[in-house]
């Protein structure tokens, strides 16, 4: 019986979370100098796009083919999420000052 009490109360905090959480469609440019990841990375604020916190984003190519933009996340909910641009020909991340901001994707960011 206990078991059976525990388990629904942790369905219930899990259908709760899942349910305040929402996916959010982002137009996405890279900025006009990037800070590679060591140095802070290329930030965006969950505020910016009219969250609290963010959960998870995904991992997307810019629209010219050329880059991966990968979402680096700390653990647990947060209020800003790093990205790490990624020429995709080499595998190496962009270099540190490199104008990105001709580059756009179309991301989706979920939080609440």
């Amino acid at each position: 019986m206990a078991a059976t009490v525990a388990t629904a109360i942790v369905q219930q905090k899990v259908v709760a979370h899942a349910t305040a959480m929402k996916g959010v469609p982002v137009y996405y440019t890279g900025p006009s100098l990037y800070t590679q990841l060591a140095g802070g990375g290329d930030v965006l604020q969950a505020q910016s796009i009219m969250l609290k916190n963010i959960f998870a984003a995904g991992v997307v190519a810019d629209s010219t083919g050329t880059y991966w933009i990968i979402p680096i996340l700390t653990s647990g909910p947060t209020t800003s999420i790093k990205f790490m641009w990624v020429t995709i020909a080499t595998g190496a991340e962009v270099a540190g000052s490199t104008d990105l901001d001709g580059y756009h994707a179309n991301l989706m960011v979920w939080g609440n």
